[in-house]
């Protein structure tokens, strides 16, 4: 029994280490936001917010990207939604 409750411990602790590397969305479908950059050029693109790991992707043909160069940009905005982030040191804050 000892042994079974061990097994079942370590599985249990292994399932959800991996689980929190899973993105978690904070729309259900991609959604069209302006990324604002601090050069004052905007972007517009499908992008969504995972709150698990604190990034931001976005679709390009059809394939899932994560947005890098995070230094150049200001802010993103969704376009149909009060949603919209800031980065600060290296971390996306909402502004909500």
């Amino acid at each position: 029994m000892k042994r079974f409750c061990l097994h079942l411990f370590v599985c249990l602790i292994v399932s959800v280490a991996y689980a929190q590397n899973d993105p978690v969305f904070i729309f259900k479908q991609f959604v069209h936001a302006k990324i604002h950059f601090k050069n004052r050029s905007i972007t517009v693109a499908p992008m969504n917010y995972d709150a698990v790991n604190d990034k931001m992707y976005f679709k390009r043909d059809g394939q899932l990207m994560e947005l890098m160069q995070l230094s150049a940009i200001d802010s993103v905005v969704w376009a149909r939604s009060s949603v919209s982030f800031i980065m600060i040191r290296s971390s996306w804050k909402s502004c909500n």
